[in-house]
């Protein structure tokens, strides 16, 4: 039966009240599925929790996506940051590519961005002079790995897992928002095998080649807590972030 229907009949055996809190209920659960739906389809490419793959990260703190900026005029995307109560948003585009598709004014009362650049254009010589036998893509993760002491400080520093409900995405959430996931799913002690697995989850065209060109590098500086003290961050802070993002099986 419609809700028109339904509301015809309401004198037969609901009052008013009843038929609007049942009616709001109907309405808040096709909401809630039209928010997941629009968030999980094709619409937002790589849209996920990254909970949804690991076995070691809390639900419901740590998201990644492809850009966001191209879909904040549909109505439905401000429910849906909403919905995942998401306060911070880490965009790692630099500024000609954010120029491309920047975030409205609007937009931006939604939750703060937070722009740590990480520029796919541009790889320091070092680098390339190092790896010369690679792809541009495989010395691209070493690059980021290599060269971006900083946005990792950074990042670390402008996040808060005990308060903070927060997205990172680049352009297509794959490369750059991998390498970056990659970090905090080494953090919290996830297998390789998980942290592949969901790298590979995000588009057809990932490469396990650079993911592990990547991992690589982290390796030779002596794992991931080593890597994150050679980036600045102090070990209070890392121990701050493993605790509060790490899922603690009972």
């Amino acid at each position: 039966m419609s809700f028109e229907g339904f509301r015809e009949k309401k004198e037969m055996f609901l009052g008013n009240k009843e038929i609007a809190s049942i009616c709001k209920y109907c309405n808040d659960r096709f909401r809630v599925k039209h928010i997941r739906n629009m968030a999980r389809s094709e619409l937002i490419r790589n849209f996920r929790d990254v909970a949804k793959i690991t076995h070691n990260i809390k639900r419901g703190i740590v998201y990644r996506s492809s850009l966001l900026s191209d879909f904040q005029s549909a109505r439905w995307f401000s429910d849906c940051i909403k919905h995942y109560k998401i306060n911070k948003v880490v965009d790692v585009r630099p500024a000609d590519e954010y120029s491309e598709s920047p975030y409205a004014d609007e937009t931006l009362q939604l939750f703060e961005h937070l722009n740590l650049v990480i520029d796919p254009h541009y790889i320091v010589e070092e680098v390339r002079q190092k790896y010369e036998t690679e792809s541009p893509m495989m010395q691209l993760y070493r690059h980021i790995a290599l060269a971006h002491r900083i946005f990792f400080k950074s990042l670390f520093e402008q996040i808060d897992p005990e308060k903070d409900i927060f997205l990172i995405h680049c352009h297509a959430g794959k490369d750059r928002t991998g390498c970056v996931i990659a970090i905090i799913e080494l953090l919290v002690g996830e297998s390789q095998e998980t942290i592949r697995q969901d790298y590979l989850e995000s588009e057809a065209d990932t490469d396990l080649e650079n993911l592990n060109a990547f991992l690589e590098i982290i390796e030779q500086e002596g794992g991931i807590e080593k890597f994150l003290l050679n980036c600045g961050i102090n070990k209070e802070r890392i121990n701050h972030w493993k605790q509060h993002l790490k899922y603690e099986k009972h």
